[in-house]
């Protein structure tokens, strides 16, 4: 074909795209558009084969007469009355009407901790936590640090330090790192139905620098074992470490394994299995005001979760005012609210505000939660 005839052909196709789209964008109901396309009834488009000739070099218009009943606005059309009917749907559901019979500002309730000086080889339970740092097995000559394997034979039972000895055999890339963990069954050889060796980390880690700390991730970890084999009772010792550091592992007991749930039209049980969690070989002062401020901490986070998951007809100004309202309520000492309607921004002229949420089909309204706790500034 000459080089010519294909660039006409081409230019013709280029044009032709060109034309649909912009029919595509500027449906009228009868008439002619701009692009050269002529309206039948209602909704059907016709393509005028004059406006899709070739060039005058050719001398005869392209053979595109086949482009003629190609419907173009039907499909548009169908998709329009589509996002009208859902519109409608959502619009007869109302905003917060479909979960108004879910509290959505519920928490999940933590698991009790206990501290104690109890003997890790006599305790029962579901599953026995054993935290341990990088350097308790020394992957070189395949053997654990003396503190480790004392522990272990503490439980005189061949089969526990068999089985502990081969979990470090068999899996060279378990190495103690933070998060990582292996869980076998005792089959009755100990109190315990189950240990779960857990890492550590770097036993010179310190304190944290930024983000989780690594007792914050044993937490974490712990939570997400005991839901995953469904263990209602856990226990934790750390052989060879230094104490844990309790309300590091209560916040990740408390935010570890999170999933939400709360707008799934099917709730599956047993998602918040763990109820009670003792700290063995633990002393520490003031235990219930570590944890409490610990749970404080966690339902902080889990509310920002809750507003953040939230779909746009749910989390809407209304239910952000709603939120504040509760907090407010619950804790008035610290906390003061003002929240203004649409009339009263009006009033005090905040149109650049008002005008941000003017196609929305709830109206604005602006929430102001002060806190006046300790430590806060009028600026």
């Amino acid at each position: 074909m000459p080089r010519t005839c294909t660039l006409s052909i081409q230019s013709a196709a280029t044009r032709a795209k060109t034309y649909w789209t912009a029919a595509c964008r500027s449906i009228k109901p009868r008439g002619t558009t701009a692009s050269g396309f002529k309206v039948v009834g209602d909704s059907t488009f016709r393509c005028s084969a004059a406006r899709l000739s070739a060039p005058k070099t050719l001398g005869a218009p392209l053979p595109v007469s086949s482009l003629a009943g190609f419907n173009l606005a039907s499909r548009h059309s169908r998709q329009i009355s589509s996002s009208k009917r859902h519109f409608r749907n959502v619009s007869a559901m109302g905003v917060n009407d479909e979960f108004s019979d879910k509290d959505l500002f519920s928490m999940p309730d933590p698991p009790a901790l206990t501290c104690g000086a109890g003997e890790a080889t006599a305790w029962s339970g579901d599953v026995l936590f054993v935290g341990l740092t990088e350097d308790a097995y020394d992957a070189e000559s395949k053997s654990l640090s003396a503190d480790a394997k004392a522990f272990f034979e503490g439980f005189n039972s061949a089969g526990v330090t068999a089985t502990v000895a081969d979990l470090f055999a068999s899996d060279e890339e378990f190495k103690l790192k933070p998060g990582s963990s292996k869980l076998f069954s005792t089959c009755g050889s100990c109190s315990a139905k189950n240990i779960c060796v857990v890492g550590l980390g770097k036993a010179d880690a310190g304190g944290k620098k930024w983000g989780k700390s690594n007792w914050q991730v044993l937490g974490a970890t712990m939570k997400a074992v005991a839901k995953a084999n469904k263990c209602k009772t856990a226990a934790l010792v750390t052989p060879g470490s230094s104490s844990a550091v309790v309300e590091d592992v209560a916040n990740g007991l408390f935010l570890g394994a999170y999933e939400s749930t709360r707008f799934k039209s099917k709730q599956k049980g047993g998602l918040d299995t763990l109820t009670s969690v003792d700290l063995l070989g633990i002393e520490v002062d003031s235990l219930e005001q570590k944890v409490a401020e610990a749970a404080a901490l966690a339902k902080g986070i889990t509310m920002a979760r809750y507003l953040v998951e939230a779909p746009p007809n749910v989390a809407s100004p209304k239910h952000l005012a709603e939120c504040a309202k509760m907090i407010a309520e619950k804790f008035p000492d610290v906390f003061t609210l003002t929240v203004l309607s649409r009339e009263e921004c009006e009033k005090l002229g905040m149109g650049c505000y008002l005008s941000v949420g003017e196609a929305a089909d709830t109206d604005s309204q602006f929430i102001h939660l002060k806190y006046k706790g300790p430590g806060w500034t009028e600026s």
